[in-house]
């Protein structure tokens, strides 16, 4: 349901921009350095490398400030170890479809501040530990909310290159405590996830239709 109106909104955003003719376009792709702020009681943890790649729409909404959507594949999580003299990680790996609504606002030539919220639909998660993969879905909540912030740099017209924060908000994870007979009696939201991303944007170019 989230999926179809994610959907929706990216076709009546695009129809938007296109009504107002100053949109540009393209392919965003780069390296995620993931981690996440957990309880106490996850000692030793450590940031997992990944990647993220989609695409992108923007338009410039007033002077000197435009707008951006993104509809992001982001891979997140983590390594962590529970025994403090362990030196065998366990890997956490989250799959997002991640969308982004970026406001850039210019500083000086050719580098803009980017703000804004983030929401990620979660497509699956893993535990892998000694080799043996696990389904981590179930401690997962689907839905992850995050602010980012960052720069972006233009080199020219068409590449850029972009450093951001995504700050996640509470909850990425749930631990559920269950009862004898496994009912769930009590949810706790335990994790937020934290991503540093650094990508490449390429803006595709801009066929203008005839007179």
């Amino acid at each position: 349901m989230m999926l179809k109106k994610l959907t929706l909104f990216h076709f009546c955003f695009f129809m938007f921009q296109s009504l107002l003719g100053q949109v540009s376009y393209g392919l965003k792709g780069g390296l995620n350095i993931s981690s996440s702020r957990l309880s106490e009681n996850i000692l030793n943890l450590k940031p997992k490398c990944s990647f993220h790649a989609g695409a992108f729409f923007e338009f410039a909404a007033i002077k000197n400030l435009s707008v951006r959507t993104e509809f992001l594949y982001s891979r997140k999580g983590y390594l962590h170890t529970s025994l403090p003299d362990s030196s065998s990680y366990a890997i956490k790996r989250f799959n997002y479809i991640s969308v982004p609504v970026l406001i850039s606002v210019p500083v000086v030539p050719k580098i803009n501040i980017l703000f804004g919220p983030e929401i990620s639909i979660l497509t699956s998660a893993k535990s892998k530990y000694k080799g043996t993969i696990h389904d981590w879905s179930r401690p997962m909540s689907k839905i992850d909310k995050a602010i980012d912030l960052g720069l972006s740099f233009q080199f020219t017209n068409d590449f850029g290159i972009e450093l951001l924060y995504s700050y996640g908000l509470k909850g990425s994870e749930i631990w559920r405590y269950t009862d004898f007979n496994g009912a769930i009696i009590r949810e706790e939201k335990i994790g937020a996830n934290q991503v540093l991303q650094i990508g490449l944007l390429y803006k595709l170019p801009h066929r203008k239709g005839k007179v």
